[in-house]
């Protein structure tokens, strides 16, 4: 697999195609869709990274914070994603995953301000670590699959 994917490129997946979208990499479920070209998820993406910056910048009480300092309310708020997703409240999950969200980029913004990695990085050092460890899905994967069998149902998953 190429280590850094360009916007714009595309490698293939065992059944689709998946195409890069700058920070965002797009894939299709099916073979026959081909290249899938930059989303509403990009757009609503960056919107919000601004809006997180804009925060930080014009906010008091987000300009005093730091990663340490969001520990507990990031712990809380995945806390409370856990016990929305138990509760099967699929309006009370949207929220607290919104939440979730918030201070994960938040956190990843503080380091991205420190000079030490991006938000970017972040999203691409994960990106990456799913189609390494996912060579089952993907064709250019040079990881191993941690698959030994096929999973046919949710309940295989969790089981």
């Amino acid at each position: 697999m190429k280590e850094n994917i360009k916007s714009g490129e595309s490698f293939p997946l065992a059944s689709a195609t998946v195409v890069s979208t700058g920070s965002t990499t797009a894939s299709s479920a099916t073979p026959s869709a081909g290249h899938i070209p930059a989303t509403p998820l990009s757009k609503s993406f960056s919107k919000f990274y601004e809006t997180v910056k804009a925060v930080r910048a014009g906010c008091p009480w987000d300009k005093d914070q730091t990663p340490l300092s969001l520990r507990s309310t990031f712990f809380e708020e995945t806390c409370e994603a856990i016990d929305a997703i138990t509760c099967e409240d699929s309006a009370h999950v949207k929220e607290e995953l919104g939440d979730v969200l918030l201070n994960v980029v938040l956190i990843a913004y503080l380091f991205e301000e420190k000079g030490l990695f991006t938000v970017e990085e972040t999203i691409n050092s994960i990106n990456e670590k799913l189609i390494r460890r996912h060579p089952h899905v993907f064709a250019e994967s040079e990881g191993r699959s941690q698959v030994k069998e096929k999973v046919e149902s949710p309940e295989g998953v969790t089981s």
